[in-house]
């Protein structure tokens, strides 16, 4: 297995992008490299809404959720603002580029799902990046200059290149026929689909 690569599409204001993270640290402790790719799920000037003001949602919290973020060891609440997460995942471009990735995902999620955070504000996101020993300096001036805006629109034109139509997502390039597999996966089933041909 080592030496594979998989690729993760995920969007920050997705909870089960934030439980797909465990699989993928799992995939990382394995071995496997993972690579990150941005997917907004509300790029504007698509509505947002509080995701707790739509009583399915809520439902599909309680029932599904909630008990997966207990099971993984998560601490997760509903939140209570909808967010543009395009800043966010500029945010995690620069991380990736100073090293600390792993932190700055973890502490994004965080921020949104365990703290009720903006993450698609500027200011919010400079305090995430010095919470993770990045410069505050680098990541605003990163964020004003829009550094990796294309870097986001280009993972963006691959998924739907792909025909991605949700996150988390995975995919496995293996030239002429990528490997595509949506939804949230356990460590385990990862391992399993990876090994397949």
């Amino acid at each position: 297995m080592r030496g594979r690569c998989v690729e993760l599409y995920s969007d920050f204001a997705c909870p089960f992008c934030y439980l797909a993270e465990v699989g993928a640290e799992g995939l990382e402790r394995a071995g496997i490299s993972v690579e990150y790719r941005a997917y907004e799920l509300r790029p504007s000037p698509v509505p947002l809404a509080s995701p707790a003001s739509d009583l399915a949602k809520r439902r599909g919290w309680d029932e599904m959720i909630g008990p997966l973020s207990v099971e993984l060891g998560l601490s997760i609440v509903m939140p209570a603002i909808g967010v543009r997460t395009r800043k966010a995942h500029e945010a995690a471009k620069y991380a990736k580029v100073e090293g600390v990735e792993r932190a700055m995902r973890n502490a994004l999620f965080a921020a949104y799902f365990a703290e009720g955070r903006d993450i698609g504000r500027i200011d919010v996101l400079v305090e995430i990046a010095e919470s993770v020993g990045l410069d505050r300096t680098g990541m605003k001036v990163t964020l004003d200059i829009d550094q990796h805006t294309d870097a986001v629109i280009a993972d963006e034109a691959r998924a739907l290149g792909l025909g991605l139509n949700g996150v988390p997502a995975y995919v496995v390039d293996e030239g002429m026929s990528p490997r595509v597999v949506v939804g949230l996966q356990d460590y385990e089933r990862l391992l399993s689909w990876m090994e397949t041909k």
